[in-house]
């Protein structure tokens, strides 16, 4: 087993990342963190500057994320790669089908098709680039039915190959009301970089993940063990009560214990 990597999803800082990426990624590094992973939408300077910046803090870039919508879009995908190649970026993630397409699926099993297709031809693409690729999910990806029989993440991992990575993102998947552990035993081996959200029925993503509805200890043993995991990232949207690199700071010691416990770090 590979040793394991702690990543932050920019997500997390993105305010300041879009203001100062410098001294953003500068304190991300400070807190232990080996590496980072980017997310298109909030990369608004040239790609240099992202290069430089990485390499001032000896930070891996370990994905750049963007939504289904904007590999539609040729100079987006562009932008993408541009800046996927600049950071010595390996990944490129999909995500987030529009809602309105996706919530068509339940009556309509042919579109579940052709948004399969439409993944095969993107990862193809990045593959022919030199880029690993796959999907990050959402709630509404386990909650929106294909012909009402299963959800929308099982069908598109039933219709990709082995190596189209399948992202877990543990609180999306619990919002959804799928059990993250059940699904990386479903489909293993898929998941070399995965995503820690917190979620709780009462506070929902406002949650961080040492007070999840879930058994921590069987998650990151099965992210390892069963998804083959070999960078654990931390993800939330919201911090709460502190600030958000206090909550990153936070997360990253408690993933950092966790995994020691485990016997996994």
């Amino acid at each position: 087993m590979k040793k394991l990597e702690l990543g932050l999803q920019i997500h997390c800082v993105r305010d300041a990342f879009m203001e100062d990426p410098e001294t953003t990624l500068q304190r991300v590094a400070a807190m232990g963190y080996d590496g980072v992973e980017m997310v298109l939408q909030y990369c608004p300077f040239e790609p240099e500057r992202y290069r430089k910046a990485l390499k001032a803090t000896g930070l891996a870039c370990y994905s750049m994320m963007l939504d289904w919508k904007y590999f539609t879009s040729e100079p987006d995908m562009e932008r993408t790669i541009e800046l996927a190649r600049a950071m010595d970026c390996p990944v490129i993630i999909m995500a987030a089908v529009p809602k309105p397409t996706l919530e068509e699926v339940n009556n309509n099993p042919a579109l579940a098709r052709e948004l399969a297709d439409t993944a095969l031809k993107v990862a193809k693409r990045l593959q022919d680039a030199g880029f690993e690729t796959g999907y990050h999910d959402h709630d509404r990806d386990h909650m929106v039915l294909v012909d009402g029989k299963e959800s929308f993440m099982d069908y598109l991992l039933r219709n990709t190959p082995n190596d189209y990575m399948y992202m877990i993102d543990t609180g999306n998947a619990m919002a959804g009301g799928a059990d993250p552990i059940a699904k990386v035993k479903q489909f293993p081996h898929r998941s070399r970089i995965v995503h820690l959200k917190g979620f709780a029925a009462e506070t929902r993503y406002l949650t961080p993940m040492w007070k999840c509805e879930i058994d921590t200890d069987e998650l990151v043993k099965t992210l390892v063990g069963k998804g083959d995991a070999e960078i654990i990232s931390i993800e939330f949207g919201t911090a709460v009560d502190a600030t958000p690199f206090e909550w990153a700071q936070q997360s990253y010691n408690w993933l950092r214990d966790k995994l020691t416990a485990n016997g996994l770090l």
